[in-house]
């Protein structure tokens, strides 16, 4: 008989890097909030980041899984702006159908 002991995994929430809005007082994200009859807006929310890695950044608090957040053009929004939500995944993250380049 042989004894593994493994440490506990966790879930990690993770966005990725693109999304963030660095800044000396603070990371933020814009959150989409859906509001009846309104429709979406995006609503800026500070972050506590922790590991990154291959583009994605761990979040430590400030979001909850399951939250949308805006993950590229971040810097044209400001918040309580209203848009629409294009389920497209970010220009850097889309499947082009090109092979590597070596």
């Amino acid at each position: 008989d042989v004894r593994v002991l493994l440490p506990e995994t966790e879930g990690v929430l993770t966005i990725p890097d693109t999304a963030i809005s660095y800044a000396p007082y603070g990371d933020s994200v814009f959150v989409i909030e859906q509001q009846e009859g309104k429709g979406s807006t995006a609503v800026r929310r500070q972050i506590q980041t922790g590991s990154v890695r291959q583009g994605r950044v761990s979040v430590m608090s400030g979001l909850e899984a399951g939250e949308q957040v805006v993950s590229a053009g971040h810097n044209k929004l400001r918040s309580g702006q209203a848009g629409t939500i294009d389920d497209k995944p970010a220009p850097a993250q889309r499947d082009t159908g090109k092979a590597p380049s070596a």
